[in-house]
């Protein structure tokens, strides 16, 4: 047990404004019908108004050189502007063959459906024990510091979506999950509460206690997953809230659900094949340099 725990803009702008300009050409917008080298004020307000009029009337004259967009180059900015409204949601990268918000950020994507399954996993076991812990001691759990419960632990294991973490995560045991340091939110708890309550608990001098304990802490936490989506039941969990138990609080939206219940039943395969994101460089360096 003691092994548990070890306490350029330019060129973007030239993009956006080519893509804008493209798509009014398409309504029938022409460029070429402007005659840019003889274009004056006088051409542009065309007989309302000219030089001399403005001239007299300089109180008028800022109004009168205000020249809207929409004047010039009519539908162009009703046009712009939807384009620009096209154009807004860049954030974020769309997984293949996806569309509207379902990108790398979302909850659809791969990191975020396997740290949700972590946590449904080991959230209801979690439970799950402190239940058991109450009923083999007849409720007789202690208080305060002392109590015989497991405490909501550090959220790195479930928040840890590299490759290689959960590949070796698959074979980590409830007792070394557990172990690991609560959560600071416990301010009163010493940090180690769980990790000292597991050793209490695997040593109890009621054999049938101890062996118990001692089962159920060393179980991994891909046979818990394997029971927690009904493939095969373990002994020692009878009695663990399954997917079944709870899937009812997804039902609302369906298609994540779906995605849910893909990812529980096929969650060893997707974490075997799930390759690291930067590679093995250092290792492979070494390879090369030791031959």
């Amino acid at each position: 047990m003691e092994s548990f725990f070890e306490c350029d803009n330019n060129q973007e702008n030239l993009l956006l404004f080519s893509l804008d300009f493209t798509d009014n050409e398409q309504e029938g917008f022409d460029i070429n019908k402007y005659d840019f080298k003889n274009f004056n004020e006088d051409n542009i307000i065309g007989g309302i108004s000219t030089k001399d009029t403005m001239n007299k009337n300089k109180e008028n004259k800022e109004e009168m050189n205000q020249v809207k967009a929409d004047e010039i180059f009519p539908n162009y900015l009703n046009e712009k502007d939807k384009n620009e409204k096209k154009h807004t949601y860049f954030l974020g990268r769309k997984k293949k063959g996806e569309s509207g918000n379902r990108g790398r950020h979302s909850k659809y994507s791969n990191d975020k459906l396997i740290s949700k399954i972590k946590h449904l996993v080991l959230d209801n076991t979690l439970k799950f024990i402190n239940d058991k812990i109450k009923e083999i001691y007849n409720g007789e759990i202690n208080h305060g510091i002392f109590i015989k419960k497991l405490l909501i632990i550090n959220k790195r294991q479930i928040s840890d979506v590299s490759a290689q973490f959960n590949k070796e995560f698959l074979n980590k045991t409830l007792g070394e999950i557990y172990s690991e340091n609560i959560s600071t939110r416990y301010n009163k708890y010493h940090p180690c509460h769980n990790s000292k309550l597991i050793k209490v608990l695997t040593s109890d001098k009621d054999e049938d206690k101890k062996n118990y304990f001692e089962k159920l802490f060393s179980i991994t936490f891909i046979e818990c997953l394997i029971h927690f989506r009904g493939s095969q039941k373990m002994k020692e969990l009878e009695g663990l809230k399954e997917f079944n138990d709870i899937k009812t609080q997804y039902e609302e939206d369906e298609n994540y659900l779906r995605s849910l219940e893909y990812f529980i039943m096929n969650y060893e395969e997707i974490i075997n094949n799930k390759r690291a994101r930067n590679g093995n460089k250092k290792e492979k360096e070494k390879e090369i340099n030791e031959k």
